[in-house]
């Protein structure tokens, strides 16, 4: 699949579309179809390195923007109860910075820890 990523900090010039794997989704995590992602302030600090605790020291180890994210349920995990395939959700997933990379054709999220909705809740 394809994926904005950056491979060192700095602005958005450094940003390019890479071919990544695709993630499979395990436990209590959802794959989603993205059909459309934002980047918001948040993708530009850790862009910049100000996020380096986070994102990784010296090189960014979570290369990837994209927090807002709009889409199909793919695939779920098996432990996952609150989505199926096919169910259309929105959300933000900011509190698990292994979730960021919405900027993507697919992301994976956890099910609880991201602030998914579907349009039936």
């Amino acid at each position: 699949m394809k994926a904005i990523v950056f491979e060192r900090y700095g602005s958005p010039d450094d940003l390019k579309i890479a071919e990544v794997e695709k993630p499979v989704p395990t436990g209590h995590k959802v794959l989603i179809k993205v059909h459309a992602g934002a980047v918001n302030p948040a993708d530009y600090v850790a862009l910049d390195g100000s996020t380096r605790l986070i994102t990784g020291l010296f090189n960014p180890k979570l290369n990837r923007l994209g927090i807002d994210v709009a889409g199909v349920v793919e695939a779920i995990g098996p432990k996952v109860s609150r989505f199926k395939p096919g169910d259309e959700v929105y959300g933000a997933c900011i509190r698990n910075p292994s979730a960021w990379g919405q900027a993507a054709w697919f992301s994976r999220s956890e099910e609880h820890t991201s602030e998914l909705q579907s349009h039936h809740d």
